[in-house]
């Protein structure tokens, strides 16, 4: 019999941390948004952007340089369809809405961390590459995000090779194509800039910031021995390793791999193994082949029961049935 929801001793303490989070965020975001001195200078560049010529201001550190793909270049005239002032009020909200589910009751913590509240004044996506990252297990197709916008970001996708994990796979580069080929239909010329574009600006390294060259092989160190573990988060660590530039606010993508450490119910979960009925369960992080039917309701079982010692009784089929399987 499951336990009942709402027993738990933690759960007002987390409810409360929460809400303690959103409000410091929602501070951050009416006080830019009143007293003029906030630089969204990455999501102006998004919101300008031509989708026929979008590299028309190039080069890292540029005003308003569109550095993604031109697939994501065909989101600008959608965006622009939304005043800028309340658009950048929306992202900003969408950014720590990402914080709150990654981080959930650390929240609060992140958000005075120097790369998170910077990331919200920027108006970059890296915190929503943390969260795709994190989510990715159970909504791999969101992948092709990051894949047109950051591609360099894909090595972390070794990770599923090396647990020959082929279904994600194919779901994440079949769309990556698919949109990508559409996008090449309709602005064929823009993709060839693209490629003068890269040639002519390598991935540069400010600040004294290590580029990408010095980073890629931690990257895929990182994706390959994680996958062969089966330790869920160093798909956001090896994203992290291979953004194609660093910069102050590039850490806030690993926010996503606060996910992996309270129970997320947007985080799927084998279930672990075992051996003291008594001992109390850590998060398992290792790839199941099918998902629980009932995983939502795991997942708010155990946000709010967590607090609760003793044995916690196992639902569902044998704890290791699905932990090593591979498809």
């Amino acid at each position: 019999m499951r336990r009942e929801v709402g027993r738990g001793r933690g759960w007002w303490l987390r409810a409360v941390l929460i809400g303690a989070g959103a409000a410091l965020g929602l501070t951050y975001v009416a006080s830019w948004a009143t007293n003029g001195q906030s630089v969204p200078a990455d999501l102006h560049a998004y919101w300008v952007a031509d989708p026929v010529h979008p590299y028309l201001h190039p080069g890292a550190g540029a005003a308003d340089a569109f550095q993604y793909t031109p697939a994501a270049a065909l989101a600008a005239p959608i965006l622009r369809l939304i005043p800028f002032a309340i658009a950048v009020v929306l992202w900003r909200i969408g950014q720590l809405g990402a914080i709150l589910v990654m981080a959930g009751p650390l929240a609060l913590v992140v958000l005075l961390t120097y790369p998170v509240v910077s990331e919200l004044n920027l108006g970059n996506i890296n915190l929503y590459i943390g969260l795709i990252a994190a989510v990715s297990f159970r909504w791999p197709a969101a992948w092709a995000f990051i894949l047109l916008t950051k591609p360099t970001c894909g090595v972390a996708l070794l990770w599923f090779v090396v647990r020959r994990e082929w279904r994600p796979l194919r779901i994440i580069l079949g769309l990556t194509a698919a949109v990508a080929a559409v996008s090449f239909v309709l602005t064929p010329g823009a993709w060839v800039e693209y490629a003068q574009y890269l040639l002519g600006n390598p991935a540069p390294g400010p600040q004294g910031f290590p580029v990408l060259w010095l980073r890629l092989p931690f990257a895929v160190l990182v994706a390959l021995v994680t996958g062969l573990k089966g330790w869920r988060p160093g798909v956001v660590v090896a994203a992290w390793l291979a953004l194609p530039v660093w910069w102050y606010v590039s850490p806030s993508v690993l926010v996503g791999v606060l996910a992996f450490v309270w129970p997320s119910i947007l985080i799927e979960r084998g279930q672990p193994k075992v051996d003291n009925p008594g001992a109390r369960r850590w998060p398992q992080w290792r790839l199941a082949r099918t998902d629980p039917p009932d995983w939502m309701l795991d997942g708010v079982e155990k946000l709010v029961t967590s607090g609760i010692r003793g044995p916690v009784p196992r639902f569902g089929s044998s704890p290791c049935t699905h932990s090593t399987a591979r498809t």
